[in-house]
C-alpha cells in the first residue's frame, strides 16, 4: 500500500470521521448524494416506493407532513430512506437524520407540484397517462407479491416530467458557468489544510448531549478569537481527537472526502485562518480552522454532472421557498423532521411555534 504523505490526514486521525463505506459517515454522506441524484433524475424505472403490500396499509394511513391538502405518508418517507440508502447500512442512530432529510425532499417535491398547478405550468394529464401505461406494461402489474399503486406511480411520474421541464429551462449554459464560478473551490479539486478541536459525544445522544458541547465549543471559540489562547494550544488542551497532540492538525482534505459532509461543508466555507462556529457530526462537536488553501485545476467540462446536480438542488430550493408562501406545510412528528422555526432535528411531536 502506498504510504500517506505528511500533508494527508493520518490513518488514525481520519478514523474519527472518515467517510468509509458501511460506516455511519458513509451512510450520512451517501444519503445526501443519493437525494441529489434522485432530484436530478427524470425517468427512473418503476420505483419500489410504488409497490404496495398488505402489511403496508396501516403505515400508509400515518401522515408525516401535510403540504396543503397533500399528505406525505410515513410509509413513503421510510421507503425512500431505504431506496436512497441502497446497500449501505444505515445505523439506527442516523435514521432520524435520514428520515428528516428525505421528508424535506418529499415536501419540496410536493411544493414544486403545487407551484406548477398554481402557475398553470403543470404537465398535461394525457402525458402522464401515456407514461403511466407504459411503465405498468413494462413492470408487469405485480411483483414479489405486491401490486402497483396507481396513485403513487402517477405522482412519481408527474414529478419526473414536471421536474425535467423546469430543469431543462433553468440549466442554461450561462447558469452552469455561473454556478461553477460561484462554487469553484468546491468543484475544481481544491483541497484545504485544516485543524480541528473535537468534543466527543459520550453515552447520551440528542439535544441533551449536543447542547452542552455546542456551548463549550462556543466558549472556546470566543477564547481563541479574543487571543487568550491559540487554536493549536486549545486543541492540545481540550480536543478529544487523536490529532490533539499535533495541535489539531488533520492535513489536507477535499470537498467531497474523506471527511463527513457536515465537516467538509463547514471547512470549505472558511477563509485561511478562520475558525468555524461549532459543527455537529455523528462523532461530536467540532471547531474547524482553515490553515491553507490548495487551489484545484478542474474545469467546468470536468465536473459538468456535479454542476448540473448542484443547479438542480438550487432550483428545487428556490421553487419550494416560493411556494411555501402560498401552500402551508405542517409536520405531525410521526417521523423525524427539521423544525421550521429552529432548523434543528426534531421528532415525537409538532414543531415549535
Amino acid at each position: 500500500m502506498v504510504g500517506l504523505s505528511r500533508n494527508r490526514p493520518s490513518r488514525r486521525s481520519r478514523r474519527e470521521f472518515c467517510t468509509r463505506r458501511g460506516t455511519t459517515a458513509a451512510a450520512t454522506a451517501g444519503l445526501a448524494v443519493s437525494l441529489a441524484v434522485l432530484t436530478l433524475q427524470a425517468a427512473w424505472p418503476l420505483s419500489p416506493t410504488c409497490r404496495v403490500f398488505a402489511a403496508d396499509r396501516q403505515r400508509e394511513a400515518e401522515v408525516a407532513a401535510m403540504v396543503g391538502a397533500e399528505a406525505v405518508s410515513v410509509d413513503e418517507v421510510r421507503r425512500m430512506v431505504e431506496l436512497v440508502a441502497g446497500e449501505r447500512e444505515l445505523p439506527s442512530s442516523l435514521r432520524p437524520m435520514a428520515e428528516a432529510r428525505v421528508l424535506e425532499e418529499l415536501v419540496a417535491r410536493r411544493l414544486v407540484l403545487a407551484y406548477a398547478k398554481r402557475t398553470q405550468t403543470m404537465v398535461a394529464p394525457e402525458q402522464i397517462d401515456r407514461v403511466l401505461e407504459s411503465r405498468k406494461r413494462s413492470a408487469g402489474g405485480t411483483a414479489t407479491g405486491g401490486r402497483i399503486d396507481d396513485g403513487r406511480l402517477r405522482r412519481e411520474i408527474a414529478w419526473q416530467l414536471q421536474w425535467r421541464q423546469y430543469l431543462d429551462r433553468y440549466a442554461t449554459e450561462q447558469r452552469l458557468e455561473e454556478y461553477f464560478q460561484a462554487h469553484r473551490r468546491e468543484l475544481d479539486g481544491t483541497e484545504l489544510s485544516v485543524s480541528h478541536v473535537l468534543f466527543r459525544f459520550q453515552d447520551a445522544r440528542g439535544a441533551e448531549a449536543v447542547e452542552p458541547l455546542i456551548a463549550k465549543a462556543e466558549r472556546l471559540r470566543a477564547e481563541i478569537a479574543g487571543g487568550a489562547i491559540s487554536f493549536a494550544e486549545a486543541a492540545r488542551r481540550d480536543s478529544q481527537g487523536p490529532s490533539a497532540a499535533d495541535g489539531g492538525k488533520l492535513g489536507r482534505i477535499g470537498r467531497h472526502g474523506p471527511m463527513v459532509e457536515a465537516f467538509s461543508a463547514a471547512a470549505f466555507s472558511l477563509a485561511p485562518g478562520d475558525v468555524s462556529p461549532p459543527v455537529v457530526t455523528p462523532f461530536g462537536v467540532h471547531l474547524i480552522r482553515c490553515d491553507e488553501v490548495h487551489p484545484g485545476v478542474k474545469s467546468l467540462a470536468d465536473v459538468r454532472e456535479q454542476v448540473l446536480s448542484g443547479l438542480s438542488r438550487e432550483l428545487l430550493e428556490k421553487l419550494a421557498a416560493v411556494e411555501r408562501r402560498y401552500t402551508p406545510v405542517k409536520y405531525t412528528g410521526a417521523t423525524a423532521y427539521f423544525d421550521p422555526v429552529t432548523g434543528r432535528l426534531a421528532s415525537g411531536g409538532p414543531p415549535s411555534r
